[in-house]
């Protein structure tokens, strides 16, 4: 709870860590988040997947609460990913991490369904915050 308002705060208020796939094709990118992640206690990666069929995979699979994915995956769009997201799980949500700073790109990421439009140059302190206003 936050403060004198009663209001819940951040991601975890009820106790329930936010379940999230990570599809990137760079390991790096993976392994960044999860150490990321771990520290906030608020996120659990429940899955990584290296390309938009093995995210679409684990999304059937698991059943995140978030998605965080780049916009170019492999040669592949990542907005189809977005897409198929938003029509078969529309409760979860997708969070576009990427290293594109183009405002065309990002308000196609809405329009595919995406909550969130980030690029990789944000501090992690930054990303949890965002990652946060998401949820």
């Amino acid at each position: 709870m936050s403060g004198s308002t009663g209001q819940p705060s951040g991601p975890q208020w009820q106790g329930v860590s936010i379940r999230i796939i990570v599809v990137d094709d760079a390991p790096l990118i993976h392994e960044a988040l999860r150490a990321i992640l771990l520290r906030t206690n608020s996120y659990v990666i429940v899955g990584f997947a290296l390309s938009l069929g093995e995210g679409a995979r684990q999304v059937t699979k698991h059943h995140p609460d978030m998605v965080v994915c780049e916009i170019a995956i492999a040669g592949e769009n990542g907005l189809d990913l977005c897409r198929w997201v938003h029509r078969t799980a529309p409760l979860t949500r997708v969070v576009v991490l990427s290293h594109h700073d183009d405002v065309s790109l990002a308000r196609a990421a809405f329009e595919a369904g995406a909550s969130a439009y980030l690029l990789k140059t944000i501090t992690p302190g930054e990303l949890v915050q965002r990652l946060n206003r998401s949820e």
